[in-house]
């Protein structure tokens, strides 16, 4: 990805790359129901004590695409709550 970025620069053509935390999809009641132990874990592991929603990872996508991101380029963006941060 950041290879990329570097190589593409020139053509303004921007490469960033999301990477989402534990995401609150239509599966995760089924996932707290089944896997009670592991959900609970990744909620004491996670800084903000959540997970993403889809709007939220939507929006940062929309941010991403959007024209009031003219300079981002070879980035990682993350949205997991602060999980990387420990």
């Amino acid at each position: 990805m950041k290879s990329a970025a570097v190589e593409y620069g020139d053509r303004n053509i921007q490469i960033n790359w999301i990477a989402p935390g534990f995401i609150k999809s239509f599966y995760i009641e089924k996932f707290k129901e089944t896997k009670t132990d592991l959900y609970k874990w990744t909620i004491e592991q996670t800084p903000m004590k959540r997970w993403v929603t889809c709007e939220e990872i939507a929006e940062l996508e929309y941010f991403a695409v959007s024209e009031k991101n003219s300079y981002m380029s070879g980035t990682f963006l993350y949205c997991d709550g602060g999980w990387t941060a420990k």
